[in-house]
């Protein structure tokens, strides 16, 4: 590499959040990926904070602890840990002995939203255990001073050992007068003059020695302080607190945990979204059971519609192919390189093209998906939606969210009643804000029911936004409502124009106004899974067809 160049790495590692290591092992990956969920998150520095300042823990290395050991999958102590982590380490030793803690990691680990939403919680359990228990605040306040203590003599230790190596051998000049004061007000004058009478080698491992068996006797004070104070059962109702309420959103967020995982998708939860998206889900209001069960309705029917069509590497259609570009798209490189890829001598040369992504491949022309045009969702919040239907509905768009991030197609949320609401936008080169997704469904407001003004805030998007032509309309409603004849015309020439389709979701009783705009409708009571599974299918069937 030439002198002064950066690579991507190391500029990420510049910028990356200073994340203080714990007790626990950890890669690099790990610390990168946390840094990214403790800057987005107020609400984890805040509780670090509170038990950094308040008792005597170290509240960042705390959190980043409790995540690495939520989500690794055999997380690890560190042999020589800290001794100013050694509160940190006793914390985490009872929490690894308790069937309940182990219980937890399973709902949590390899996942990292999960992980974050259990440090979150767990983080604030232990602040307020901390806070309401006095005993134990004051106990720890008197036995920090043996691990200070602890710390100088260890400091002093490895500093006499980097004069030694500094000065070439031990030549007596690490006996300074702040030296020998310093170490007379740790050990006593008889000590320190025994300590200064030995070798400098020895005399540094002797100091070594010392703030071990001070460190020691520190851990067997903090275990009596906690054993006495019940700690251990108020760290065991934490931590079922804790796993009740993973557990409550573990299911309702399943689907949310494979986004971006399958063949060809792109689409990733980054550290920011999953921290915006852990906060959001904690704080949910008092209208919490509607949005876990419109995650829990959709994630039951996307998993069940998507893995009845056929994985496969989605080859680029030829109208989709705008010239050529480097890059390691298995799926857009072009024939010539499967050649060298199969050639022996050339073989070496194809593999480091592809690490360098400087394969010869096809460009995609950037309004052309492989997974067919964009999705607009028009859901209506009208008075008659509220309940069930609602619920069902919205679980029908969020499912389809989820069916448009893994295809890589734009998508478009438009929530009506009377009115229109301003449309909500995610777009697969983009990062997934779930969080906003979620809010937006949790919203609604009741009133009347217009179906022109959707309509109409759909066409105002496929004309202003070459992203969305050729969309695929998905319109979802109970209601009944006139279109004017003059209206109904020039949507329809538009839907011939740029190829736009309409799949009509209709919730109860027969009307005829809305198959005068639909390609398709479907009816149903919105009171079953699987009729929602069968929109689904219905959809990518469409537009399967329509390719």
């Amino acid at each position: 590499m030439a002198e002064g160049k950066i690579t991507s790495l190391q500029a990420r590692q510049k910028i990356m959040y200073q994340i203080r290591e714990g007790v626990l092992k950890s890669t690099l990956a790990d610390q990168m990926f946390f840094s990214d969920i403790y800057k987005a998150s107020g609400k984890l520095q805040g509780t670090a904070q509170n038990l950094t300042t308040d008792y005597n823990l170290d509240g960042q290395s705390m959190t980043f602890d409790l995540w690495c050991s939520l989500y690794k999958t055999s997380p690890e102590f560190k042999e020589r840990p800290p001794y100013e982590l050694l509160l940190n380490k006793e914390i985490l030793e009872r929490l690894f002995a308790m069937p309940e803690y182990k219980m937890l990691r399973k709902d949590c680990m390899l996942d990292e939203l999960m992980s974050a939403i259990g440090t979150l919680r767990l983080a604030e359990e232990i602040e307020q255990m901390m806070s309401s228990n006095t005993d134990i605040n004051q106990g720890i306040k008197k036995v920090t001073e043996k691990l200070q203590e602890a710390n100088t003599l260890h400091s002093l230790g490895e500093s006499l050992m980097e004069a030694i190596g500094e000065n070439g051998g031990d030549d007596g000049a690490w006996k300074t007068p702040q030296f020998i004061k310093t170490l007379t007000q740790l050990v006593g004058q008889n000590a320190a003059d025994v300590i200064t009478e030995m070798p400098g080698e020895k005399a540094a491992a002797t100091l070594k020695k010392m703030a071990d068996n001070l460190a020691r006797e520190f851990e067997a004070e903090l275990d009596t302080l906690l054993n006495q104070n019940g700690f251990d059962n108020q760290l065991k109702e934490a931590v079922q607190k804790v796993s009740s309420d993973v557990e409550t959103l573990g299911e309702a967020i399943a689907q949310v945990r494979g986004w971006g995982n399958e063949t060809g998708a792109e689409i990733k939860l980054d550290g920011e979204t999953i921290a915006r998206s852990a906060e959001y889900l904690i704080d949910l209001p008092s209208n919490r059971r509607k949005i876990l069960e419109i995650l829990r309705l959709a994630g039951r029917m996307s998993h069940s519609a998507l893995p009845k069509r056929k994985a496969k590497v989605e080859i680029p259609y030829p109208e989709q192919w705008d010239g050529y570009e480097e890059g390691n798209k298995i799926e857009r490189v072009m024939p010539q390189e499967y050649i060298a890829f199969r050639h022996p001598q050339m073989k070496r040369d194809f593999l480091k093209r592809f690490a360098d992504k400087k394969l010869l491949q096809y460009r995609i022309d950037p309004v052309q998906y492989a997974g067919n045009g964009p999705v607009i969702v028009c859901v209506d919040e009208s008075g008659s939606m509220e309940g069930q239907r609602e619920i069902w509905a919205k679980a029908v768009a969020l499912a389809l969210f989820n069916i448009a991030m893994k295809k890589r197609r734009p998508y478009a949320l438009i929530r009506f009643s009377a009115s229109t609401r301003k449309p909500f936008f995610a777009h697969p080169k983009k990062k997934i804000k779930l969080d906003q997704m979620l809010s937006e469904l949790e919203r609604s407001t009741g009133g009347g029911t217009n179906f022109e003004k959707p309509l109409q805030k759909a066409v105002e998007i496929i004309k202003s936004n070459k992203t969305y032509q050729k969309a695929d309309i998905v319109f979802i409603t109970d209601g009944e409502c006139p279109v004017a004849p003059e209206f109904l015309e020039e949507f329809l020439k538009l839907k011939a124009k740029r190829k736009v389709s309409v799949l009509s979701v209709l919730i109860g009783n027969y009307t005829s106004s809305i198959e005068k705009f639909s390609d398709v409708v479907y009816r149903t009571s919105a009171e079953k899974t699987e009729e929602g599974i069968e929109v689904l299918e219905l959809f990518l069937e469409q537009t399967r067809k329509a390719r």
